[in-house]
């Protein structure tokens, strides 16, 4: 009689959502889903501390996407001869964050001179990253200025950040400098 009571307590234990670990079942995941939060934060923080550090370049993290802007001083951008400063978008700009399947992706844009455009799309293509599509940034502009718009995932946000560094060294100053050969 005693082992019946036992076993219609744990069926009814079962059926309301309370098991072995003294907690509901939903509690318990509740729980097991906050830790899993944590750790995924504390993962995320770590790649964007190697997104940050292969960049050479600080970012803002807001809302889960970690932001990195790179702006075009080395470019004298001008409309119709007027001088359009750096700030008012001359920019090149990242923004990585975490897909729920676990890989981290980035979307974002370059802002490059038209004989920059072929070398850094070709940059980006090589890491397998998406070209989403290349246009007109300004009218009237001297030098003609095209965004080079992008997408691209990989497990690890390292990757990612080298490859953009690789394209970006095809921009401005460095642009000048030797290329490595792969």
């Amino acid at each position: 009689m005693k082992r019946f009571i036992i076993v219609l307590a744990a069926a009814c234990l079962a059926v309301v959502g309370w098991g072995a670990g003294g907690r509901p079942l939903e509690a318990r995941q509740r729980i097991g889903a906050a830790e899993a939060e944590g750790e995924r934060e504390a993962t995320d923080t770590e790649a964007w501390k190697v997104i940050s550090a292969e960049l050479a370049k600080k970012g803002e993290l807001k809302d889960g996407v970690y932001r990195v802007v790179v702006p075009r001083l080395d470019l004298e951008v001008t409309v119709e001869g007027n001088v359009v400063p750096a700030s008012a978008g001359i920019e090149s700009e990242f923004r990585f964050y975490r897909c729920p399947c676990g890989r981290i992706n980035v979307v974002g844009q370059f802002v490059v001179a038209d004989y920059e455009a072929n070398d850094v799309i070709d940059s980006l293509r090589q890491g397998k990253i998406e070209v989403a599509s290349v246009g007109p940034l300004l009218l009237h502009e001297k030098p003609r200025l095209l965004l080079v718009r992008f997408f691209g995932e990989n497990r690890s946000g390292g990757v990612l950040a080298k490859t953009l560094r690789g394209a970006l060294s095809w921009t401005g100053k460095e642009r000048m400098a030797p290329q490595k050969q792969d």
